[in-house]
């Protein structure tokens, strides 16, 4: 009885260990991660996993990518559940292209992107440093 419990006990807290809570993260991967705070009960498995490897590196990271981070994680948290699949969708579709259409249509975008004033993050968007 007592090593069917322990199986049982492993087996959830692998499960709790796989799948952590908002309140189980560290403060500082809570900081990074706040856009996605009200979305964390909905995502998957895999998606609290990669999104939690990704703040544990954050504090790693240039200050430009840590913009860089911190915008596309806004983003991405406020869009809908229908412009986050055709986001994945088009995402899908372009790791489908050759290489060589792939740079084309990258240098493209850069060429856009450059012609536009930047944008600054809001204060809210850009975390503080680790404590």
């Amino acid at each position: 009885m007592l090593a069917l419990w322990l199986a049982l006990a492993g087996a959830a807290a692998a499960q709790v260990a796989d799948k952590p809570t908002w309140a189980a993260l560290t403060p500082a991967e809570k900081q990074v991660l706040a856009p996605l705070a009200n979305e964390w009960p909905r995502l998957s498995r895999e998606q609290r996993r990669h999104l939690i490897h990704a703040a544990d590196h954050y504090y790693k990271m240039k200050p430009a990518a840590q913009a860089r981070f911190q915008k596309r994680l806004h983003a991405w948290a406020t869009m809908t559940p229908a412009q986050r699949r055709v986001a994945r969708e088009n995402y899908l579709k372009y790791k489908a292209l050759p290489p060589k259409i792939q740079q084309s249509l990258r240098q493209k975008w850069e060429r856009q992107r450059a012609a536009q004033p930047p944008r600054a993050l809001s204060p809210q968007a850009a975390p503080k440093p680790a404590p």
